[in-house]
């Protein structure tokens, strides 16, 4: 049904920071604008206009695009923006009630303000495109695109994107290409930080690392407008670094600097860099990021440079065949806070490297992640301000600890200090699943690969959570996507096996999963192929049973897919066994049971809504 206008239509409505005008169609935080799609700012309309009560998925459709016809993912597309828009990333502003649609919270007040010159302006506008026609139409895009991209007159172009391509060494010396890279990441984080830009993570601009393209079309690839480069060298313990910030379109050099400072300086250099960078960028930086790149603290270049190693080794964790490397992470971690005790980067990477050792199976949940939480706090406590470390803690609440309300608070808090930090928006949307919201999940994770484009683990994650809405053939696509990245990923294919599987294609399930057995559990293909084909899918599962049955037995991991494989066979009384013992250690699958495909013949069992009361989640 058509939602009924409030009896006084009023021009402008206030909330919060916020302005709504009606007149112009635009939201305003203070005296900045804040850009959102037409249809975002009409579903936000309807929204403030019936504060504080529940409007429909349904009301919202009629009300904004009345007899045309669109689906559920338009309204999800404009809530994403609207929520992105107030920076309701705990989504206290606009709640959703699942299954029926959303609650606009605060207060609102409606006010009835002069016209503005803007809006003058663009009512004389609209007068005299009535009186001159299609001429001055194109005339006013001109001059709408010079108003958001800089006009004629010296004003500051306004950027939306930038990209810090990867830093290079200028010698072959190993621990040098080390302190190039930190210095990319550093100043990729305090980017982040300090701009209000959307900045592209490292995982992102590493292929451009000695790259021969052209600025135009790294900027095209990475969608961004802005791009730094720069090298360093370093000279005993000197080091000197160039850096310069490029606009692309057109393209020009904005600002070049060279700096030369002591190695111990580094981290201080790098936020001399990342905030020269914000203000030519922005104009000024707000006080809190100031305030950060101001008040470094030195650091021991040995200690930041094992730092930076360990950090590499994490960041590809998930390659077939690096997951020996997790014993350097922690060794790399440990030096680095031998040197520098209290150096929070490196305790969070060593929080991450403990987690490590219980996501591959290497160490029982309970014996390594209480050491991950302790390493976590430890980087919080330290540097409360540093987004790494409330990632890191998030993800042990998450994973071992069921904390939901905590992850949560953790994913938040990393996301407002650096709205650019792609794992922190990937840790939100993993909470999102956990907790059955996985619509929202998706529009996360989304904003993830937006930040991180060519991220492997971004990529696939989205495949996950695309599986977790039960949108398999976005799920497919994407995993594909991220399969051209990485072959043998067990990743990948356990998540394009379950989207298979849940869709009813036994044969293509089967031949992914046969795959990954292979290189994943070293199990006879032949011996696989033969049960499948002589006896079916419950030949199939059965043969598979027997065979990792050793090596699962004793792995939390294998815990959980042996509930998985016993569900595949229909043995509810073995799938439960098994899920419970998974349930007791914790192991990394076990927080998104509640929405896992793989489980759903389980459902309609009460010992399932169970244990997802018993892991504090609503069935």
């Amino acid at each position: 049904m058509d939602l009924e206008r409030p009896a006084q239509h009023a021009p402008s409505y206030s909330f919060l920071d916020f302005t709504l005008d009606l007149r112009t169609e635009r939201l305003v935080r203070g005296t900045t604008e804040v850009r959102l799609r037409l249809k975002s700012f009409q579903v936000l309309r309807v929204l403030v206009e019936h504060h504080g009560r529940l409007v429909t998925r349904e009301e919202l459709m009629q009300s904004v695009w009345g007899d045309i016809a669109v689906t559920d993912e338009s309204i999800t597309k404009c809530v994403g923006d609207i929520r992105k828009a107030l920076a309701d990333n705990s989504q206290e502003i606009l709640r959703t009630v699942p299954r029926r649609g959303f609650v606009f919270e605060p207060e609102v007040r409606a006010i009835d303000t002069p016209p503005s010159r803007d809006h003058q302006a663009a009512a004389s506008w609209r007068q005299a495109v009535r009186l001159t026609g299609l001429a001055v139409v194109g005339l006013a895009a001109i001059l709408v695109s010079i108003r958001w991209r800089g006009d004629l007159f010296g004003r500051r172009p306004v950027f939306e994107a930038i990209a810090v391509l990867p830093f290079e060494s200028l010698t072959n010396a190993d621990d040098q290409q080390y302190l190039a890279d930190g210095m990319t990441e550093a100043l990729i984080t305090n980017l982040g930080q300090a701009s209000p830009l959307r900045v592209i993570a490292r995982t992102s601009v590493n292929q451009y690392q000695k790259t021969k393209k052209p600025i135009q079309q790294i900027a095209r690839e990475l969608k961004v407008d802005v791009i730094v480069e720069g090298a360093i060298a370093q000279s005993g313990d000197r080091i000197r670094v160039t850096a310069n910030l490029i606009q692309v379109s057109p393209e020009k050099h904005i600002w070049a600097h060279a700096y030369e400072r002591n190695l111990r300086g580094a981290l201080a250099l790098q936020n001399e860099i990342a905030g020269t960078i914000a203000e030519e960028i922005a104009g000024k930086l707000s006080p809190r990021p100031q305030s950060r790149l101001a008040n470094s603290r030195l650091v021991n270049p040995e200690a930041q440079a094992a730092y930076w190693k360990a950090k590499y080794l994490l960041d590809h964790r998930f390659r077939v065949g690096l997951e020996k490397d997790y014993r350097k992470i922690i060794d790399y971690s440990e030096q680095a806070i031998r040197m520098d005790p209290d150096y929070a980067p490196a305790h969070a990477t060593l929080s991450r490297a403990y987690a490590t050792i219980s996501d591959i199976g290497q160490a029982f949940p309970r014996d390594i992640m209480p050491h991950a939480r302790a390493e976590a706090q430890r980087a919080v406590a330290l540097d409360e301000g540093l987004g790494y470390g409330h990632v890191a803690l998030g993800y042990v609440l998450l994973i071992y600890d069921r904390d939901w309300a905590g992850t949560k608070r953790e994913a938040t808090r990393a996301i407002s200090l650096n709205p650019s930090d792609a794992d922190a928006h990937e840790l939100l949307a993993s909470y999102l699943a956990a907790v059955g919201r996985v619509d929202e999940a998706v529009i996360e994770m989304k904003r993830a690969r937006e930040l991180d484009p060519f991220s492997f683990d971004v990529n696939w994650d989205l495949g996950r959570m695309l599986c977790f809405a039960r949108r398999y053939d976005e799920a497919l696509a994407e995993l594909r996507q991220a399969g051209d990245m990485e072959r043998n990923s067990p990743a990948v294919d356990i998540w394009t096996f379950k989207s298979y599987w849940a869709k009813g294609q036994a044969n293509e399930a089967v031949a992914v999963d046969m795959r990954l057995r292979s290189y994943r559990d070293r199990l006879n293909v032949d011996i696989l192929r033969e049960a499948y084909t002589s006896k079916g899918s419950r030949g199939y599962w059965t043969k598979v049973r027997e065979l990792v049955l050793p090596q699962f037995r004793t792995n939390p991991i294998g815990w959980y897919r042996l509930g998985e494989i016993n569900t595949y066979l229909g043995d509810k009384e073995e799938a439960f066994r098994w899920l419970e013992k998974a349930y007791e250690e914790r192991p990394n699958w076990i927080p998104w049971i509640k929405v896992d495909p793989s489980l759903d013949s389980l459902r309609s069992d009460p010992r399932f809504t169970a244990l997802l009361r018993r892991m504090g989640l609503t069935p």
